[in-house]
């Protein structure tokens, strides 16, 4: 229904903290059954009982919420070897799959000179033409990784203001 209405979307894979938790199948159901492209912009550091927080793939950071204030509280640090050797790939992919949703990001991309600034401004512009679906994940029961998912809310999808002249 929302293609129908030319709606733009950012998609939360829930419950990444619970046993039989499985992220890729997730993103690859989206692909199947809703015709989507979805473009994950946080992956899970583990799964099931494993989940330890988020890896942002923008900044590079794992991303660790405090359960004391529901997740209020966010710790992030650079992410280590391990994380690193997991999550590289999947930002490079992202930005792959950015570049070719906007034409604009593709050019500073292929001369490989591009800031956060440029991939986040690419993002939202490629959202909003609904070329991708930006993709969070976490525990909305522990509250785990929903600040990320907000904060995109907020500067990725379009406010009122921006609706404001299409009546």
């Amino acid at each position: 229904q929302s293609e129908s209405f030319g709606v733009p979307k950012i998609a939360f894979i829930n419950k990444m903290d619970r046993m039989g938790a499985d992220f890729a199948n997730v993103l690859e159901g989206m692909k199947k059954r809703l015709g989507a492209n979805p473009l994950p912009l946080t992956i899970p550091n583990g799964e099931g009982e494993a989940f330890d927080g988020v890896l942002d793939l923008l900044a590079r950071e794992h991303l660790d919420f405090d359960q004391a204030d529901q997740g209020r509280t966010v710790t992030r640090r650079p992410w280590n070897d391990a994380e690193a050797a997991v999550a590289e790939p999947w930002r490079e992919s992202l930005l792959e799959h950015l570049a070719e949703a906007d034409e604009p990001f593709l050019d500073l991309y292929l001369g490989g000179e591009y800031s956060l600034d440029d991939v986040r401004a690419a993002l939202r512009r490629a959202t909003l033409s609904r070329a991708v679906t930006p993709v969070f994940c976490g525990s909305a029961l522990t509250t785990e990784a929903i600040n990320p998912l907000l904060n995109a809310i907020v500067t990725i999808l379009p406010s009122a203001a921006d609706n404001a002249g299409e009546q």
